[in-house]
């Protein structure tokens, strides 16, 4: 079993202290080098996942990983270059509406996780309906032992609304939910296992514990889906 190599770490920490073109087009072989290992991780890790949900039958590593090139439009920000591998491998890869695994590589703060960002307004109406008929479903889920040692609970990274959506009464039920627009549950892996052979089986186990909420919110973007045929 390949592992991922040491310099996946190495490069982002020196990229992290030397955010620029210049330096990374001066070591844009060590980065080719770090990004081929991170593909040849998630190559294992794709059919190992697939076993868990058929669902991501025919992904290949390019169609869940990032770019690490950052966005500059709008950002005041103006480092060229993230500080991190990612990846989401859901149904359809990166770009996928749906809820799945996403891969957080980065020296001292490399995470797994997966539920559901910045959705858009369809996905986040659907997923709303699921939790205003079904929320008990989704408390129990997030509710179990496991899935609190693992994840905490959910978190909307900020991103909620003061006040219930539109539609939604006083009296709905599970309200710090429905405000939630973004609803994401992470857990910490440190660097050293990541660089061990017990990096995929850590993985996994995350997976298995968060699957029953991707399923959660997977479903009710299904039945929307249905319902608009």
């Amino acid at each position: 079993m390949k592992i991922l190599d040491p310099i996946v770490f190495e490069f982002l920490q020196q990229l992290r202290e030397n955010n620029n073109r210049e330096w990374y087009h001066a070591n844009k072989r060590k980065y080719q080098f770090a990004k081929a290992s991170v593909e040849a991780f998630l190559d294992q890790l794709i059919p190992a996942l697939m076993k868990l949900n058929p669902a991501f039958q025919g992904l290949t590593p390019k169609m869940t990983m990032f770019r690490i090139f950052r966005d500059l439009r709008f950002s005041k920000d103006k480092r060229p270059y993230k500080t991190n591998f990612g990846a989401v491998i859901a149904r359809g890869g990166r770009k996928s509406k749906y809820s799945g695994l996403y891969i957080h590589l980065e020296p001292g703060n490399s995470m797994v996780g997966g539920g559901i960002y910045h959705p858009e307004k369809e996905v986040l109406d659907a997923i709303r309906k699921e939790i205003y008929y079904n929320g008990h479903i989704l408390r129990e889920i997030i509710g179990k032992p496991e899935f609190k040692k693992y994840y905490g609970t959910v978190s909307s990274m900020g991103d909620e609304l003061k006040h219930l959506p539109k539609g939604y009464s006083n009296e709905a039920p599970n309200q710090d939910l429905l405000k939630m627009k973004t609803m994401v549950a992470m857990h910490q892996l440190d660097d050293d296992v990541l660089l061990s052979d017990q990096a995929i089986p850590e993985i996994l186990k995350a997976y298995k514990i968060l699957h029953p909420l991707n399923d959660f919110l997977n479903e009710a973007i299904d039945m929307e889906e249905m319902s608009g045929e």
